[in-house]
């Protein structure tokens, strides 16, 4: 297998990093910074020959699913739609990680940091979300369906979560402003938080305290001193 730069410049690869390539002949897109590919290279470890060879033309994926880019480990590719793929910067750092859905397995959580990407299971607990790295707004969430993948909603009040890769922080979201996720801020005197549970129908409530967060049955919405 060669690698290809912008500019043509190629090399040989005999060896490979685990995760997805984009291979095969680029095609331009009007107005925006990368090239599309209609197939994906699927490598589970570093032997070449038993990378798995993708067509979307033949193998459609799902649209806007995401992979690892083993290319890169700045990048996170995209196929927005079933037969075109593209990859670009993730833009996460240590301080800022971003999460995506894994396009080939619904129930794996991609995380992206400084160092590159990893992959694995999500954070399936009562009340656990992430926030889409899909979504510069930062008005996407990722959350379990409660039966068999994780899936992306966009939220269109304030709502509250359990960051599912930490669950000492509180994920706050509002429409104007987006999602963020810290430590809860417990005023002085307080021992507890207690949040409506954004993923709960039944009056389940978030409860916040020095040990973390968790989602269970309460009667009240209020701070607890």
């Amino acid at each position: 297998m060669y690698s290809c730069d912008r500019d043509g410049l190629c090399s040989k690869k005999t060896s490979v990093n685990p995760g997805y390539y984009l291979v095969g002949s680029p095609s331009v897109v009007t107005a925006k910074p990368y090239l599309s590919y209609a197939k994906l290279l699927k490598c589970t470890n570093t032997l070449l020959n038993i990378c798995e060879l993708i067509d979307t033309g033949t193998d459609p994926v799902t649209a806007n699913d995401n992979y690892i880019d083993a290319a890169s480990s700045d990048n996170i590719i995209t196929c927005p739609g079933t037969t075109s793929c593209y990859s670009s910067a993730h833009g996460a750092s240590a301080t800022e990680p971003k999460y995506y859905i894994d396009g080939e397995n619904k129930l794996n959580i991609i995380t992206c940091n400084g160092s590159g990407c990893t992959l694995s299971p999500g954070s399936q607990l009562q009340g656990h979300a992430y926030i889409s790295g899909t979504d510069l707004s930062k008005k996407t969430m990722i959350k379990y369906n409660g039966s068999s993948a994780f899936v992306t909603e966009v939220i269109t009040e304030e709502k509250y979560y359990i960051d599912g890769s930490n669950p000492k922080y509180l994920i706050t979201c509002t429409v104007s402003g987006g999602c963020f996720s810290g430590t809860p801020s417990i005023p002085s005197g307080s021992t507890i938080r207690i949040e409506d549970d954004a993923l709960a129908d039944d009056g389940q409530k978030i409860t916040c305290s020095e040990e973390g967060c968790i989602s269970a049955k309460s009667k009240n919405n209020k701070i607890i001193k």
